[in-house]
């Protein structure tokens, strides 16, 4: 779904996607949701939106790497990606 050609679309997906990812989010930091979603390929695809020529679509998946990974900004455009951990 989020090969949408619709910006609105993807921009929806995205938001309910973050919305899952935060209900799997448990007080320890672990987060079983994120690692099912990263085991299917969901990240690697977040990743390939940082070069979708809307910049709401980067900035929505931006936003959802942020929020539920460990995403450092390296570039405009490149990122460096691991788990978040919780401090």
């Amino acid at each position: 779904m989020l090969d949408a050609p619709e910006a609105e679309v993807v921009k929806l997906i995205l938001g309910t996607v973050s919305k899952v990812l935060m209900a799997g989010e448990k007080e320890d930091g672990e987060n079983d949701y994120a690692d099912q979603f990263e085991s299917v390929g969901g990240l690697k695809k977040l990743e390939s939106l940082q070069l979708h020529p809307n910049r709401e679509i980067y900035d929505a998946a931006l936003k959802v790497m942020k929020q539920h990974f460990e995403v450092d900004e390296v570039g405009s455009r490149e990122l460096d990606l691991g788990r978040k951990v919780s401090a």
